[in-house]
């Protein structure tokens, strides 16, 4: 299974293809409807989907914020750097504590410009006298302390008023004011990623309403998005692929809901990638604590990119979401967190989700093997050419799918 030729995962995106801006209006997007089953392919708009899911699905929807996490900032010189905030280390690595911080926090960090060292200094005087001191330095990955004068304020008030919007690296062109409400879910509640869970981007709360009143269960979990998800594979074997670890954060009523889900042979719904990774992992965590090989030190799991695939004894998902929960009462816990690693491949066995709604991505990615494993490999190329030839519009501001096993 691992051996996968990821050259057989290459197309051609126009750069035409890529959307630079969103819709005005979120729903209006176009959304390919894909069944595995019978192989069909059908035209839509995503106002639709209310109609479109399966009656007895439950849906899932990751509500990570994004944060302004680019800083421009000003060398001693008087030359620009910038900074791109990727994961916090202190006070803590939970973005919300974070987030939080008041005076001073540290982050590590992807920093842009000449002649940055270890020692140096980059501010941004307009506001609270802020700086940033780089503590590590291996090309452009850093560890950055940031200080700032006003201790009343926090982090996130902070880089609200001196931040960017992190748009990825292939929406070429300026970030602009709307860019701020656009690339953000109506979901979005905890701060800490720095790419869209862009799945969700096309809801509106009109839509949200509408599931709900067909008697669809929609839950939200929370998995932040890291810069590596738009790291492309470099090497045609994916085993030389180090796949990125994001933070998932998922309460203990939330493994409630997917249980009753499970029991109710619901037809489970995830809302992009991230959603589908947060709850592919669960059951595999749930796995690790039967076999008891989890290690759960400092509050926190991590699930290696390849653990899916070595665990060869079948463990029933019920099983496996009860063992979660009951190790959260015995350790009474509210809710369970770490670092997921998974990387979803043609030949994986989802075990959990049934449903998935997804834009379209890039060729040779990560994404793109996980939309290649949930359809296999000659309807994903289908549905791709399909979407390319009707004029969808590819990535993080383009169109969607809603695609059903």
């Amino acid at each position: 299974m691992l051996d996968i030729n990821i050259e057989e995962y290459n197309f051609s995106l126009p750069q035409e293809k890529i959307a630079l801006f969103p819709l005005s209006n979120r729903a209006e997007s176009k959304l390919l409807l894909v069944n595995k089953n019978n192989q069909s392919i059908s035209h839509h708009c995503f106002q639709e989907i209310p109609d479109l899911l399966p009656e007895n699905s439950t849906i899932f929807l990751n509500n990570s914020k994004v944060i302004a996490a680019r800083l421009l900032m000003k060398k001693s010189s008087g030359g620009l750097a910038e900074i791109l905030c990727v994961e916090p280390i202190n006070p803590s690595n939970d973005p919300q504590i974070a987030m939080s911080a008041k005076g001073k926090c540290t982050w590590k960090c992807i920093v842009g410009g000449k002649r940055i060292n270890i020692g140096s200094i980059l501010s941004e005087d307009t506001l609270f006298n802020f700086r940033a001191t780089i503590l590590e330095k291996e090309g452009q990955d850093a560890i950055v302390e940031f200080n700032w004068d006003n201790e009343k304020i926090t982090f996130s008030e902070v880089i609200d008023k001196l931040g960017k919007v992190p748009l990825p690296p292939y929406i070429k062109r300026d970030v602009e004011a709307e860019d701020k409400i656009r690339y953000q879910t109506v979901y979005a509640e905890y701060d800490g990623s720095v790419a869209a869970p862009t799945a969700g981007l096309h809801f509106t709360n009109e839509i949200l309403n509408l599931i709900k009143e067909k008697g669809i269960g929609i839950y939200e979990l929370t998995l932040h998005v890291g810069t590596g998800t738009f790291k492309p594979i470099g090497s045609n074997n994916i085993l030389n692929h180090r796949m990125h670890s994001e933070l998932i954060i998922v309460s203990k009523s939330l493994l409630a809901n997917i249980l009753k889900s499970i029991n109710d042979s619901k037809y489970i719904v995830a809302t992009g990638t991230t959603s589908l990774r947060t709850l592919e992992t669960l059951y595999w965590v749930g796995a690790k604590l039967i076999n008891k090989e989890l290690n759960y030190s400092e509050g926190e799991f991590e699930l290696g990119q390849w653990d899916a695939y070595r665990m060869d004894k079948e463990i029933d998902v019920k099983d496996s979401i009860e063992m979660i929960i009951n190790f959260l009462d015995k350790n009474n816990l509210s809710e369970i967190r770490g670092r997921t690693e998974l990387f979803v491949i043609p030949g994986y066995n989802f075990k959990i989700v049934k449903g998935l709604i997804t834009n379209y991505h890039l060729p040779k990615s990560t994404l793109i093997l996980l939309v290649a494993a949930f359809l296999g490999k000659e309807l994903w190329k289908k549905v791709y050419s399909e979407a390319l030839n009707n004029n969808y519009r590819f990535l993080s501001y383009g169109d969607s799918s809603l695609l059903l096993s």
